[in-house]
């Protein structure tokens, strides 16, 4: 499966396993075997919200699915499209939402960024993560580094 995953993303437009593993320190091998069986994404994709569903849609072009339902099983059939949303996905585990907010509302359009919005305080960092690794997935480089100053 780890290498299914790996193999998918060296054909896909995904950060090199360089990026994940030395600039952001993500064990990228441990985490893709915990994904599941042959490269399937399916159960990833089970557990997305609406919000998130909504931001991958845009950003894989997915025009045609207006229900939740829908978007999510279009996903599924674009699994080979998924392990480097996964893997910020799985990087904002364990970064500050203040952090991810912030730098988010500096570099996303306000549209996007009120995508993610879960209501006047409070956004889904997940959300916030897919469009900013769309956007340019390098900045989740400065969002690793990013220091929050009180």
């Amino acid at each position: 499966m780890v290498q299914s995953a790996v193999e998918t993303m060296e054909k896909r437009d995904v950060p090199p396993m360089k990026f994940w593993e030395d600039d952001l320190e993500m064990g990228v091998n441990y985490i893709l075997s915990r994904v599941g069986q042959n490269g399937h994404f399916g159960e990833w994709v089970n557990q997305l919200n609406g919000r998130q569903a909504e931001i991958l849609c845009r950003n894989l072009a997915i025009t045609e699915a207006e229900s939740l339902a829908d978007k999510k099983d279009i996903l599924r059939g674009l699994a080979d499209d998924l392990p480097g949303y996964f893997l910020a996905d799985q990087f904002g585990k364990y970064k500050s939402k203040i952090s991810i907010v912030n730098f988010a509302k500096g570099v996303l359009a306000e549209g996007i960024f009120d995508t993610c919005r879960i209501n006047e305080e409070d956004f889904d960092t997940t959300a916030l993560l897919f469009a900013i690794y769309h956007r340019n997935w390098s900045d989740l480089k400065l969002i690793f580094h990013w220091v929050q100053f009180f």
